[in-house]
C-alpha cells in the first residue's frame, strides 16, 4: 500500500472520528449544558399579580423558614378565619418558574375545606435563597423533602395526617420523595398532578425547542 494511500486512509479515519466525537460527546454536552443553565441558573423573581393574598378575604398566612440543604427557604402555614379543626395538613408544592404565590387559588380552597396548609418557594425562587437559581430538577425533591421533615414537626401540625399536594416539577418530586425512606414514613397520601416519570425527555424536548433537533 502505497503512502499516499495510507495517509488517506488516516486522514479519512481523523474526520470520521473528529465527527463521531463531536456530534455523539462534545455537541450533546454542550448543548445540555446550555439548556440546563438557561431553564435552571437563574433565579425566579415574579409571579401572576393577580395572586396576592389580599385576593382572599380570610386567608391568613403565618410564615416559616427552614434550611434545606444550607439554603433558607420561605414556607408558610395558611388557614382560614373561622375554619377548624383540621383534618390534616396539606403541603402544597410548587411548578418551575414560580413560587407558592401562583397556588393561592389552590391554598384558599383547602384552608377553607378545614385544612392547615403549608407552602413554600423552592431553591432559587422568589422569597427563598439560591444565588445558582433553581439548580436543576433534583432540587425540587430536595426541597420537598425539607419542607416535609419540616411542617410535620412543627407545633401547628401535631397530630395532624400529612398529605403532599405537588404539580408539574413537584408533581415529579412528589413521587420521587417516596423513594427517602424518612420523608416517605411522614406522608400518608399524595397528589401529583401534571407530573413525569423521569426528566430526560423533557430535558430533550427543551433542547430541541432552543438549538433545533
Amino acid at each position: 500500500m502505497s503512502t499516499k494511500v495510507k495517509q488517506a486512509i488516516i486522514s479519512i479515519g481523523a474526520i470520521f472520528i473528529y465527527i463521531f466525537l463531536g456530534w455523539t460527546i462534545v455537541i450533546p454536552v454542550l448543548v445540555t449544558k446550555f439548556v440546563l443553565d438557561q431553564s435552571f441558573k437563574t433565579r425566579v423573581k415574579k409571579t401572576f399579580i393577580c395572586d396576592d393574598n389580599k385576593f382572599y378575604p380570610g386567608l391568613q398566612e403565618t410564615p416559616k423558614y427552614f434550611i434545606s440543604k444550607k439554603n433558607k427557604l420561605y414556607g408558610a402555614f395558611f388557614t382560614h378565619e373561622g375554619h377548624g379543626p383540621y383534618k390534616g395538613l396539606i403541603i402544597v408544592s410548587h411548578g418551575i418558574g414560580c413560587s407558592h404565590l401562583n397556588y393561592l387559588q389552590v391554598i384558599d380552597y383547602f384552608s377553607r375545606k378545614d385544612y392547615l396548609v403549608f407552602s413554600f418557594d423552592m431553591t432559587g425562587c422568589c422569597l427563598s435563597e439560591g444565588k445558582k437559581g433553581m439548580e436543576g430538577m433534583h432540587r425540587a425533591i430536595i426541597d420537598l423533602k425539607s419542607a416535609i421533615l419540616f411542617a410535620s414537626t412543627q407545633e401547628e401540625a401535631k397530630g395532624l395526617k400529612v398529605f403532599v399536594f405537588g404539580h408539574s416539577w413537584s408533581g415529579f418530586a412528589s413521587a420521587c420523595v417516596l423513594n427517602d425512606k424518612e420523608a416517605r414514613e411522614k406522608v400518608d397520601a399524595l397528589v401529583t398532578i401534571a407530573g413525569f416519570n423521569g426528566y430526560w425527555d423533557l430535558m430533550e424536548e427543551q433542547g430541541a425547542r432552543r438549538v433545533g433537533p
